[in-house]
């Protein structure tokens, strides 16, 4: 179809076009980076395919602005009768995400029935235009047949044991964060103690037993879509190679679960109750990756964007679930044979 063999450069010109309610070739080649003249044939093409109104640079169909998203700002348009998502990077992205990774996971993804449908990416600019996904809805914590669907796309999902070239370590992730923000103080008077608390996990952590495959890593409830065909997870920009317990734990500490909620999941997620092992490593997972979200938080709001309620949501996380980790790793002294052998 047309869409489907645009030139990469007309793609980014109409992203652009559309994010800028009009563009001309020199805002193109200056986002872009192409030379002028290639910026003028891409705005041509699209002219003459009744994209963009001539002379004015505005994208002739139907767009939408959707509510910012935590990371990027979320554009809906109507291109030549189908429903598109343009995904724009949002600020100080650049220093906290790799699109050429991105783009390499949405390669593995591809075909596999799990992520939403690109049409377009660009692994320079991070720009990326999916299919829209009709008659979906995103999935409700306290519906436990929406949390059944994702749990069970998450494990069909792991099953896959799809590879990457890049990993995820949550330790080594804080490390960069906090380098970002450029100081380990939070606005909350026990830092010092939760950031102990939450470090002194990793050792016993790190010698668990672990299923490395390709992780999703920002699992939100937001990012499952449940349709009629099932569940859908979509924006894959943090995915990388991890152990697949981060998923549950970061599923559960962004739907707001507390320790019953969390043992919920993992029951629906194993398919039945875990075992002390799992459920050290998902508690030290949440906690771990509270404190990692709360750095997030504060580089961003050096950014100018505050997540106040959300850096505090995601510290409480550091911080009790440091403890019950801690508990959970006394346990496993005397657990039994078994236990012990996984460690």
């Amino acid at each position: 179809r047309e869409v489907a063999h645009m030139q990469a450069l007309e793609w980014l010109a109409l992203a652009v076009a559309i994010q800028y309610h009009g563009a001309g070739p020199a805002l193109v080649s200056k986002i872009t980076g192409c030379g002028g003249q290639q910026a003028r044939d891409a705005m041509a093409a699209l002219e003459a395919r009744g994209l963009l109104k001539p002379g004015a640079g505005s994208f002739c169909g139907r767009v939408q602005p959707l509510a910012k998203g935590m990371t990027n700002h979320l554009v809906r348009f109507a291109l030549n009768g189908s429903e598109c998502l343009l995904r724009i990077p949002g600020e100080g992205t650049a220093s906290l995400l790799d699109r050429r990774q991105e783009y390499e996971v949405y390669q593995a993804l591809a075909g596999r029935g799990i992520s939403d449908e690109v049409l377009f990416f660009s692994p320079e600019l991070g720009y990326k235009i999916t299919r829209y996904i009709e008659s979906a809805h995103n999935c409700d914590p306290g519906c436990a047949a929406d949390v059944q669907a994702a749990m069970e796309l998450l494990r069909r999902m792991h099953g896959m044991e799809l590879r990457v070239g890049h990993h995820f370590d949550v330790y080594e992730k804080l490390e960069d964060y906090v380098a970002l923000t450029g100081t380990r103080e939070l606005p909350f008077p026990d830092w010092r103690h939760t950031f102990a608390a939450v470090q002194g996990l990793r050792e016993l952590l790190e010698r668990c037993p672990q299923r490395r495959t390709l992780c999703h890593i920002d699992p939100v409830q937001d990012n499952f879509l449940i349709g009629p065909g099932g569940a859908t997870l979509i924006d894959w920009e943090y995915a990388a190679m991890c152990d697949a317990d981060i998923d549950p734990a970061m599923f559960c500490i962004y739907a707001g679960y507390d320790q019953a909620g969390v043992e919920r999941t993992l029951r629906l997620y194993h398919q039945g109750t875990a075992d002390r092992v799992t459920r050290f490593k998902t508690y030290a997972y949440m906690a771990a990756s509270g404190l990692l979200w709360s750095y997030w938080c504060e580089y961003k709001k050096q950014m100018g964007v505050d997540y106040d309620a959300y850096e505090a949501q995601q510290y409480g996380y550091a911080r009790a679930f440091s403890a019950l980790a801690a508990q959970q790793a006394q346990l496993l002294g005397g657990v039994g044979e078994r236990e012990e052998a996984l460690l």
